[in-house]
Parts: structure tokens; sequence; C-alpha cells
């Protein structure tokens, strides 16, 4: 019986990262091959090797399948060895991935990718993952997906395009005429053609759809029976709460949503509350505001590079406000006396 590649425990495993199950996952894979544990340490050196010299790109997918694909057909035409040659297969496949992840591999983002053979009933799987940071990349149907920091997706083509995702991704969605759905948890976002945000971290207590343009419907997929489809509009959010499963649909700052997914952060006309929800996002801090802080000033403002200290000080100077950092990631402000 054949082991799946346990890629996901694999990427956890290097992050320092892994729950229980996913090192039973990987004893499991050790166990089935004694060869599992040398592509173990194989992929160990080479990810320590590409986290320390990479330099960022944007990745070609279909030239490097083209690539890849000639390589495993090359190792597959012998018809008379197919019980050895699916254990080398294995092994052939993470060699060529650990050459293509080196030139993949671009500061956060790690591109790997493990392929089914092309033979018209298997699906392809492309597994991308963003260690530290914001990372953009094309899918093969020509989609855009931003990946936030600590996020990684699972994208398989068949009758549909089906998206598994962990984290946080912002995608711009190409219209083909499959269906296109991303798995979050117990919550699928089914795409009609659509800009839409999906903040799903494991760690949070709900699952947030932003939707920026077009439609989307989101389906609750806990227990027997799926939820009915519930739709959103562009500049709406739906929030899935993981403990009571419950959907519920808001309008919101669309915006703020995506606002990771730029180079710059642009701030228009919003009150100080407000600004300190996009300082929030864009700088991964947690910021409290006395609820006596006056909340009447509008802003107006543009960062390109400057760091939090910077903006912190520049809205000090401006308005009637202190603050405080009360440990490395977390910032009071408080009103300034008048007496």
């Amino acid at each position: 019986m054949r082991t799946e590649f346990p890629l996901t425990a694999i990427i956890k495993k290097f992050e320092g990262k892994t729950q229980p199950q996913d090192e039973e996952m990987l004893q499991k894979w050790l166990d089935a091959d004694k060869g599992n544990a040398d592509v173990l340490a194989d992929l160990r050196t080479i990810w320590d090797d590409v986290q320390a010299k990479s330099s960022s790109v944007n990745p070609d997918v279909e030239h490097y399948w083209a690539i890849m694909q000639r390589h495993i057909d090359a190792r597959t035409q012998t018809p008379n060895i197919i019980e050895p040659r699916r254990r080398l297969k294995l092994k052939t496949y993470l060699l060529n991935a650990a050459v293509i992840t080196g030139l993949l591999l671009g500061g956060s983002l790690l591109a790997w990718m493990v392929f089914s053979p092309r033979n018209g009933s298997e699906a392809v799987t492309l597994t991308y993952s963003a260690l530290t940071g914001k990372s953009k990349f094309v899918l093969p149907d020509s989609t855009v997906v931003w990946l936030n920091s600590n996020s990684r997706i699972a994208y398989t083509s068949d009758k549909e395009r089906r998206v598994k995702l962990e984290g946080e991704a912002f995608f711009s969605v190409t219209h083909t005429g499959e269906p296109f759905v991303v798995s979050a948890g117990n919550l699928n976002v089914t795409v009609h053609g659509t800009e839409f945000n999906v903040d799903a971290y494991a760690d949070c207590a709900t699952t947030t759809v932003s939707l920026y343009e077009g439609s989307v419907s989101m389906q609750i997929v806990s227990g027997d029976t799926p939820s009915e489809n519930v739709f959103l509009k562009p500049g709406e959010e739906g929030c899935f709460d993981k403990e009571s499963g419950t959907l519920s649909i808001e309008e919101a700052d669309v915006e703020l949503a995506k606002a990771w997914t730029g180079d710059k952060l642009k701030v228009n006309r919003k009150n100080l509350r407000q600004v300190c929800s996009y300082l929030s996002e864009w700088y991964d801090v947690d910021i409290t505001i006395d609820p006596a802080t006056p909340n009447d000033q509008s802003y107006t403002f543009t960062i390109d590079g400057q760091s939090l200290d910077e903006v912190m000080a520049i809205l000090k100077g401006i308005s009637s406000i202190d603050y405080a950092y009360t440990d490395t990631n977390s910032i009071t402000i408080t009103p300034i006396s008048t007496h």
C-alpha cells in the first residue's frame, strides 16, 4: 500500500511547528520505506541551503512542470518494473523538486511541486508555502494568488479547480468555465469570477472572507449535511465562527482586508481607530486605544518603507495622543492631557 508523501507535515517539521498528528504522519511515511529517511535528510539539507541563499523570483510553473515531466518520462518507460519504479519515482520526484525548489524559493516563498503522472485520470497537485513574509505567484490557470506569512495552499485541477488553504490568501481568479473552490477548514468558498481575501489561520476563532470584486458563495461543510450557500456582495465580509459553526455577513472595509498584499499602504481620510486597524494589519502588531482618545481627526498618508516607530512618531506629532510599547508586539495609545 502506497503511503502519501507528507509534504505539509515535513514543512511544519522544518519550521518547528509540528503537532502530534503531523509527527504520526511523518513516522508512518518513514516506516513505509527505509529510503524515506534519506529523502528527509536530503530535503533538510536543501531547505537550510535555500533558506540561506535564495532570492525573490516569480515561478513559471508550467515551464518547470515541462522540465520535470521530461525527467519523469525518461525514468518510466520500462513496463516490467512497476513496483520498484514506484519507490524510485518518489525519490526522482523529490530530487527534481529539490533542484526546482532552489530556483523557485524567493525570500519567503517555498513552491513545492508534488505531481501525479498526467495520464488523463489523475489530478496534479501543487503546494505553495509562504514562510516569513507575503508572496505572489500565478497558478497554471492564470489565477493570481497572494499568500501571507505562515500560510500555505494546495492547488488541484481536475473537474474543478480546488485550493486547500491554511492561513491567509488573496485571490484574483481567472474565469475558465471550471468551478474554483477554496477549502478553509469546515468552510468552502465557491468563486463566481472575483477578487477576494480569505483569513483562515488555524489559531483564530473565525474564518473571514472579504469580497473585493465579483461574487462568492460560502458553505459550511462540517457535519453530515452541508449548509445552504450564502452569497457575498462586493464590500461585504462573511465571518464563520468555528466554535458555534455559524455564518454572519456584514459590510466591511475590504480595502483593509487586502492591504497586506500591496508594496505600499495607502490610507485615505480615515479616523484614528481606522488608521490603527490598518497599522495593526500592516505591521502585525496589536494596538489598543484608550476610549478617551479623540477620534474626530481625519488622516491621509502613504507608508512606503517607513518603520512603525516613524509612523507612530508622526501621528503623535500631529495629534493629541501619546503611545507606549507594552511588549514586543503591542502598543497602547492614550490621549495627551491638556491640563
